[in-house]
């Protein structure tokens, strides 16, 4: 509810001291971070000409554009996605293989943030485009990035690609880049929903409810400062325990790629709950008629699934681990079968009976199709693709009771 955060400028000349010496603290700082994430005890001797020469001209540059353009206005949104890299990064740098030095986390943060971006914009604005008031009206605002308009989809869409091509350039498997980025997104993504909620986008429906929010007039929704659900804040904390599951369970699956599949199963779960109480972009019902029965049972059935597929995949390690295995047990795959009936015969039973599940359930919305479809995707894929061999941690276990009984 602060979409600037800040007004820099104009500075009195004067200023400019404080202005150096916070870019200087900001060099020191960095370099204590870089031998930290390095693994290295001794800071590097610092050549002190470069870095004063490099921090006067940084500041000096820095004066003469805000006295030009001043008043400066640094956007929360913007702010908020900067400290997501930044703690995305960092975590990546604590946590990535020593095979990738910190350049190379570095420039794997860079692309897979700068395609992540484009790839939400892109999607964002050709959802909008023909909107009432949207970019077809006003294409100049298409690259106005930090006012806000960003698809999560279209975000992991591009950092796929973003990731591809990284991984083709540095000879890194695909797949281990994104099991290393599952993580890392799950925290920034944390932090850029907390910039959604400072700049008034992405916002809920109306509610009664005691902790709900009132934007400011001149930020949506305004409406008469009508109390909504923060669901941005809903987003964050949730975004926050996807990465706690998400580190508990980096070592659980058996094969690259596996952790970042259950990141978009779990998110999926979340997202379709979250839409509940969202509305906006992603937010618009999929079909007008949304008193058809039809209409109805298939949404409290896309719910009851996406739950099965979350609950599923975080379990999957385990009931596997029982059994000595790799491959996740065949009542598995007969317990979807069985719950997606069981999903079919509630809806249609509290569709019948005029359950109040049915008013909550629905409508279904955009995103929420989205959701159940990614979810469904990545768990047949997981389940499919799982290997049937014994852990190869376990063989000369076994090869040893062999020979011993021989």
């Amino acid at each position: 509810m602060r979409p600037i955060l800040v007004q820099l400028g104009p500075w009195e000349p004067w200023q400019i001291v404080f202005v150096f010496a916070t870019l200087l603290a900001i060099t020191l700082l960095w370099r204590r971070i870089e031998a930290r994430l390095e693994g290295v005890d001794e800071l590097r001797p610092i050549r002190w000409p470069a870095t004063l020469g490099g921090c006067i001209l940084g500041s000096a540059a820095l004066y003469l554009l805000v006295n030009r353009f001043a008043p400066v206005e640094i956007k929360s949104y913007g702010v908020m996605l900067l400290v997501a890299f930044t703690a995305g990064l960092w975590w990546l740098g604590r946590n990535a293989p020593a095979q990738l030095e910190l350049a190379d986390i570095i420039d794997l943060g860079l692309t897979l943030l700068i395609s992540a971006v484009v790839g939400a914009r892109i999607l964002y604005v050709a959802i909008e485009w023909g909107a009432p008031g949207g970019y077809a009206a006003n294409p100049k605002t298409v690259l106005n990035v930090w006012e806000g308009g960003l698809s999560f989809h279209g975000g992991v869409l591009g950092a796929v690609i973003g990731g591809l091509i990284y991984s083709r350039v540095k000879k890194v498997p695909l797949l281990l880049l994104a099991d290393l980025a599952a993580a890392p997104l799950a925290l920034g993504y944390a932090f850029a929903r907390v910039g959604c909620f400072l700049n008034g986008c992405c916002q809920g429906v109306a509610t009664t409810l005691p902790w709900g929010v009132c934007f400011p007039a001149n930020t949506p929704p305004g409406q008469a400062c009508t109390p909504v659900h923060p669901t941005q804040i809903y987003a964050s904390l949730a975004s926050l325990g996807i990465f706690a599951i998400l580190v508990r369970l980096r070592d659980s699956y058996p094969r690259q790629g596996y952790l970042f599949g259950a990141y978009l199963v779990v998110y999926s779960f979340a997202r379709f709950l979250l839409e509940y109480t969202r509305r906006g972009v992603t937010g618009e019902v999929v079909t007008a008629a949304t008193s058809d029965p039809f209409h109805h049972a298939l949404a409290l059935t896309l719910l009851l699934l996406t739950a099965f597929f979350a609950v599923a995949i975080l379990l999957l390690p385990r009931l596997a681990s029982a059994e000595k295995v790799l491959r996740p047990p065949r009542r598995l795959a007969v317990a979807l079968a069985g719950f997606l009936a069981l999903a079919i015969a509630v809806a249609v039973g509290a569709l019948l009976g005029d359950s109040p599940v049915i008013a909550w359930a629905s409508p279904l919305t955009m995103a929420q199709v989205a959701s159940a479809a990614i979810g469904g995707v990545m768990f047949v894929v997981m389940l499919g693709a799982w290997p049937s061999k014994v852990r190869e941690a376990e063989k000369p276990k076994q090869r040893g009771r062999k020979a011993k009984g021989k």
